[in-house]
C-alpha cells in the first residue's frame, strides 16, 4: 500500500502551522484587488485585505486554484510514491472542485478528490478526520470511503455583522439589503447540501445573533449529537466575539475540545469582517 498525502485548500481555514504539522499540504485560492493577485493564506492577510476595500473602496474578487497548479501538486506527490487525497471547497461554490477531478484523470486510481460540501473550518473539520484516518494506517481509498460518512454530517453556521459584502458580491437582493439594514438585522447562515441558505434573522445587537447559534449548538451537545474530536469557531478579524462563544461553550463543555481559527481571505471576500461561526461534525 502506498503512503497517503493529504491535500487541501487554502478555504479549509486551519491554521498553517497546525497543517504543516501533520504533513498536509495546501494549495491557495486567489483574492484580487487593486488591479493585484494575491494567493490567499500565503500573500496577504485577513487584516490587510479590509484594510485594502477600506482604502480603494472597492470589494476583492476570488478564483478558483487553476487545473496547472493542481497538476504540479498532484504529479510532485504521486511521483514521489504516494496516493493522493485532496479534498477543498465545496463543488458548488467553486470550479476548484472540478478542475481537480479533471486533472485526477492523469492519475488513475492514485489521486481521490473528495467533495467537502461546504466551506471554511467545515474542510478544515473533515481534514482533521482525514489526518486520523491516514494515522491508523488505512489506504487513500478507504479514507475516501470513510469521508462518505463523514461529510454529511458536518455541520456549519454562521453570524453576518454587515451585510455590505454579501450584497455587494451579489450574495443578497438589493430589497433583503435594504430591510436588513433598516432593520438592523444579523443574518445566521447555514451550509445545506453545498448551499447557503439564511437560517435565522435575528435583530438588533449582534450577540444576539451568537447566542442563538450557541444555543442551538448547546441544544446538540446536549443530545450528544457533537463529536467531540474538534469544535472550531472561525471568524473574520473578530477575536472578541470569538472570545465571547468560547466562553460561553466552555460553561457546559471542556474547552480543550473548541479550536479557534481565523477566516482566511477568500471566505472573509464574501462575509466580511466580524462575521463568525460554530462548526462541529455530527455523531
Amino acid at each position: 500500500m502506498n503512503p497517503v498525502k493529504i491535500i487541501t485548500d487554502s478555504t479549509c481555514d486551519l491554521p498553517l502551522d497546525l497543517l504543516a504539522k501533520n504533513d498536509v499540504e495546501m494549495v491557495p485560492l486567489n483574492v484580487t484587488i487593486g488591479g493585484s493577485t494575491y494567493r490567499d493564506c500565503l500573500d496577504i492577510t485577513t487584516p490587510k485585505l479590509f484594510e485594502l476595500v477600506s482604502e480603494r473602496k472597492e470589494l476583492p474578487k476570488t478564483s478558483a486554484v487553476a487545473p496547472e497548479v493542481l497538476m504540479k501538486v498532484f504529479k510532485k506527490y504521486v511521483d514521489l510514491g504516494y496516493d493522493v487525497v485532496f479534498m477543498g471547497i465545496g463543488s458548488k461554490l467553486s470550479s476548484t472542485y472540478s478542475s481537480a477531478m479533471i486533472v485526477s484523470q492523469e492519475f488513475e486510481n492514485r489521486v481521490f478528490v473528495l467533495d467537502s460540501m461546504n466551506l471554511s473550518s467545515a474542510i478544515g473539520l473533515q481534514v482533521l478526520k482525514m489526518i486520523d484516518f491516514r494515522n491508523a494506517g488505512l489506504s487513500a481509498a478507504e479514507i475516501a470511503e470513510k469521508m462518505k460518512e463523514i461529510t454529511p454530517k458536518t455541520q456549519c453556521s454562521f453570524a453576518i455583522k454587515t451585510m455590505d459584502y454579501l450584497y455587494k458580491g451579489g450574495r443578497c437582493s438589493g430589497i433583503k439589503y435594504f430591510f436588513g439594514k433598516i432593520l438592523k438585522i444579523c443574518p445566521i447562515i447555514k451550509m445545506k447540501d453545498c448551499v447557503l441558505n439564511v437560517h435565522k434573522t435575528p435583530r438588533g445587537r449582534f450577540e444576539n445573533a451568537l447566542d442563538i447559534m450557541i444555543k442551538e449548538f448547546k441544544e446538540a451537545y446536549d443530545a450528544g449529537k457533537v463529536d467531540l474530536g474538534t469544535v472550531t469557531i472561525t471568524h473574520a478579524c473578530s477575536d472578541e466575539y470569538c472570545e465571547y462563544i468560547v466562553q460561553k461553550l466552555s460553561e457546559f463543555m471542556d474547552p480543550k475540545y473548541l479550536l479557534p481559527t481565523y477566516a482566511g481571505c477568500v471566505i472573509s471576500s464574501h462575509c466580511g469582517p466580524k462575521c463568525i461561526g460554530i462548526l462541529y461534525i455530527e455523531k
